[in-house]
């Protein structure tokens, strides 16, 4: 029970907000509010993931564990980039 609570914390954070909030902060860094953050990451996690899924289709290995493959590995390159661009703009 308390398992499949988390899971779909889990997934709703990482399908409604994560790639979108990483996204953002990516594009945008400190020039909007929070409250256009969240707005904005919402509607690009959304968009981010249409557009996963319309590529799985194409190409016809569309599976929910594929779908959730490419979400995470998509939030880890956006995380991985803001980390350097953090790091770059520390040096300087």
């Amino acid at each position: 029970m308390i398992l499949q609570i988390f899971q779909f914390i889990l997934g709703a954070a990482f399908f409604f907000f994560i790639p979108g909030y990483l996204l953002t902060i990516v594009l945008f860094k400190k020039d909007i509010i929070n409250f256009e953050k969240i707005a904005l990451s919402i509607g690009l996690s959304l968009a981010i993931n249409i557009f996963i899924g319309l590529l799985l289709a194409f190409n016809k290995i569309f599976t929910s564990k594929n779908l959730w493959i490419c979400i995470i590995t998509i939030s880890l390159i956006l995380l991985i980039i803001f980390f350097i661009e953090k790091k770059k703009s520390l040096n300087y």
